[in-house]
């Protein structure tokens, strides 16, 4: 089960929306521009799914990806998450994965996380 998970050939592919994008890059290392963020469609225990960058609307405020949009300014759901703005070595590009606490803690590219100090 291991090997799949870290086989190409296992790994989800894009499909894209309208307004919708692919992320740059895969796995771990995945991102999306700035102001959008990862979604992963369709995925089971034997399928991996779609994934795409989206941009961030009201109706995602309780995904951290998009906590720090101005869409989600003031938020309730948002609440429990510490925000900042994107560090510049990011590149304008946010980690894909940015929701998956605890994972996210570690990823820089993130704006908002629920992070201990």
């Amino acid at each position: 089960m291991f090997a799949c998970v870290t086989h190409p050939a296992c790994q989800p592919t894009c499909k894209t929306d309208p307004g919708c994008s692919c992320p740059t890059g895969t796995g771990e290392t995945a991102t999306c521009p700035d102001g959008t963020y990862g979604i992963t469609k369709g995925a089971t225990i034997t399928k991996p799914g779609t994934v795409e960058c989206c941009p961030c609307s009201a109706s995602d405020c309780g995904n951290p990806g998009c906590c720090a949009e101005s869409v989600c300014k003031g938020s309730s759901q948002c609440s429990g998450f510490q925000c900042g703005p994107l560090p510049a070595s990011c590149g304008g590009k946010v980690g894909f994965d940015c929701d998956d606490f605890p994972e996210d803690c570690d990823v820089t590219c993130c704006k908002c996380t629920q992070c201990l100090p």
